[in-house]
């Protein structure tokens, strides 16, 4: 485990697993060359970097029943308010709390024999996005929001703020990787690299730096306090490497 730049990285994530090698046809060397093409290696290669998060989200919701459509969205609007003014006292800012979606709905009972079902009351359901920037309120913010009624937690979703300097880590390492591979390849076939033709980036996006813990919490759970424990997070990235192969 080393650091660089304020990042944890460690020694093994940063081991290339290589996806595939590919030779193109016509490319073993010069003799089978189609006319005009160059013969040249394809490789891909892959690298892994795992790091410490640093921010957090959570979905914290609301739900409420009411016989009419008015009583379910007033009780909750109650309620929610409650648990919007814990988070912020729990040290979350209210920029950092943003209404995800808010719903009142009806319920129905359809009757054994068939026919047309009745509404017997709605449900209102409010749900906020929490932005936790320090990972160790998360477990208090959790706490605060179950006392003071939320009924559901989701989350928390662990992430980078500024996850470049990572992704260029394991850029890096996975180019290193694709150009080992090749000259290894290059001169088991009795040849030497030349010139690299082309290079392009396959990373994953967003998805793959994120390890999601869910759980939901109803009204009633122990007031014990919530642990949480953010572990790692990996930044992945794969290099796709078009090579020339010189003319002995």
């Amino acid at each position: 485990m080393f650091s660089r730049r304020g990042i944890r990285v460690s020694a093994v994530a940063l081991g290339v697993a290589v996806l595939g090698i590919i030779v193109e046809p016509g490319t073993a060397g010069a003799q089978g060359a189609p006319h005009g093409q160059q013969p040249h290696l394809v490789v891909l290669a892959h690298a892994e970097v795992e790091v410490v998060p640093d921010r957090a989200h959570l979905v914290i919701a609301v739900e409420s029943r009411g016989r009419t459509s008015q009583a379910a969205a007033t009780e909750n609007a109650r309620v929610q308010t409650a648990v919007l003014a814990a988070i912020r006292r729990a040290g979350i800012p209210a920029a950092q709390i943003r209404t995800q979606s808010v719903m009142v709905t009806p319920e129905y009972e359809y009757p054994r024999e068939g026919g047309r079902p009745t509404v017997t009351g709605y449900q209102a359901r409010n749900a906020v996005q929490v932005d936790a920037r320090d990972l160790s309120r998360v477990g208090g913010v959790i706490d605060a929001a179950l006392a003071a009624g939320a009924t559901n937690v989701n989350g928390p979703n662990f992430a980078l703020a500024n996850p470049d300097s990572a992704r260029r880590q394991a850029l890096d390492a996975a180019v290193r990787k694709a150009m080992d591979d090749a000259r290894v390849m290059a001169e088991a076939a009795g040849k030497r690299l030349g010139d690299v033709l082309e290079i392009s980036s396959e990373d994953g996006g967003q998805a793959p730096m994120f390890d999601r813990a869910t759980m939901v919490a109803m009204r009633g759970a122990e007031a014990a306090p919530t642990p949480i424990a953010a572990g790692l997070i990996t930044i992945r990235s794969t290099v796709r490497l078009k090579v020339a192969l010189r003319q002995e």
